[in-house]
């Protein structure tokens, strides 16, 4: 996910400020560096989640030249080389996710560039992942008879145009990085391209595991424990904390068990979320595969009503991966909907 800053405090980070800047609830520049440094003392390749879109409203070119945002929304500005111009040398009127970078223009162009290389050169990483490349606006938009665009019809799919540019500076600059280099002059460094298909919320190779909608996917936040990383602690309410390491290992073995864990956006469902009460609860399936996941962001148990949706015997996977049998609870219900804890 994203490092760069952002404005709320519990977000993925796919809504930037400031594309020079590290996030300091992540560990700020320094805490970075020292990331770099230590991954690459294990042979781990740093790569960077990039989103160029868009931008958060509180993205300082769109709050400079808010006032104008009604001068530049009618694609009437060309110049010689049929690059697009505006009052705004940035942002555009169009908005999806928040307003649109205008990729049409060569100030953009040229200021992704500078920011690819200024994490290349400062910061030591070794490519870019970049972010929901369909939703580039480099050509003028298809508008509907009320005004609207539909962002994700055919028509309004980019030409990539801008994207081969961005991809071919970051990698002409590359070769001049000596741990890029290969003996032939190419260069080694890693760029990917996420959302190549028809929409970002129709790819196989996307599935991050939540609802495709709800708040829930963003507003579940809960206090940052970093001393539970490598040790296990007690909670409030005297249970045991996994540490996180462990506990990530163990979500990667479930997903990778089980067919509903490969699922895609089309079979995910969210069925409960209680936003006040930082709780959600999904079904995934695949095939004969169900899996409800029940997620308790709050920092004390809590009792809902588990919508289990078909008579049968539910699992603890969770615990049961663990191999932790003599705890592993099995759940018979009876009826479709049964009570739960969540801890």
């Amino acid at each position: 996910m994203p490092i760069t800053s952002i404005v709320e405090p519990s977000r993925w980070g796919y809504m930037p400020i400031f594309y020079f800047a590290s996030e300091e609830r992540f560990g700020g520049a320094k805490g970075f560096r020292a990331l770099v440094q230590a991954c690459h003392e294990s042979g781990i390749a740093v790569i960077l989640d990039m989103v160029y879109a868009h931008a958060d409203f509180m993205f300082p070119y769109q709050v400079g030249y808010d006032p104008f945002f009604d001068l530049w929304k009618q694609h009437q500005y060309e110049d010689a080389g049929t690059l697009h111009r505006s009052p705004n040398p940035m942002s555009s009127a169009y908005s999806n996710f928040g307003h649109k970078n205008d990729f049409r223009m060569k100030s953009v162009q040229e200021f992704f560039a500078a920011v690819n290389q200024f994490w290349l050169d400062e910061y030591h990483v070794d490519g870019f992942r970049y972010d929901h490349v369909n939703g580039y606006l480099d050509k003028a938009p298809s508008e509907n008879s009320d005004g609207s665009v539909s962002w994700y019809s055919r028509e309004n799919r980019p030409n990539f145009v801008s994207l081969q540019n961005l991809s071919n500076a970051t990698y002409n600059h590359s070769k001049s990085i000596t741990r890029f280099q290969n003996i032939d002059g190419s260069s080694r460094i890693i760029q990917i391209a996420e959302d190549l298909g028809e929409s970002a919320y129709q790819l196989g190779t996307s599935n991050y595991g939540l609802p495709s909608s709800g708040y829930g996917r963003v507003r579940g936040a809960r206090p940052l424990h970093w001393d539970y990383f490598y040790s296990p602690k007690s909670s409030v309410e005297g249970g045991t904390v996994l540490p996180l390491t462990r506990l990530y290992r163990i979500l990667g073995d479930i997903r990778q068990a089980r067919p509903a864990g490969k699922s895609d956006r089309h079979h995910c469902f969210l069925e409960v979320e209680h936003l006040g009460r930082k709780i959600i609860v999904y079904r995934r399936w695949q095939e004969a595969d169900v899996v409800l996941v029940a997620i308790n962001f709050s920092e004390k148990d809590q009792n809902i009503n588990i919508p289990f949706g078909q008579v049968g015997i539910w699992t603890d996977i969770l615990k049961l991966v663990q191999g932790w049998q003599k705890f592993c609870r099995s759940y018979e219900s009876p009826h479709q909907a049964a009570r739960g804890v969540l801890s």
